[in-house]
């Protein structure tokens, strides 16, 4: 429940700031991969799917434009 929280927070400041939320999950992919290894390289962890499961639940009139 607590990533859960910090994904929707993190979103909603993302999107506050003006940058792209589309991006987000990438960026939280990012963080939990390995130093070097690309995200094709990654698994995708629980908090990128997580963010895209809100993106598309909450925010997607905002990553359609």
């Amino acid at each position: 429940a607590e990533m859960q929280q910090r994904i929707r927070v993190s979103l909603a400041l993302v999107h506050d700031a003006g940058y792209n939320l589309a991006e987000a999950p990438k960026a939280w992919w990012l963080v939990e991969s390995k130093e070097g290894k690309s995200l094709s390289e990654t698994p995708i962890p629980d908090t990128a799917i997580y963010a895209y499961a809100v993106l598309g639940s909450t925010w997607r009139r905002y990553i359609a434009q």
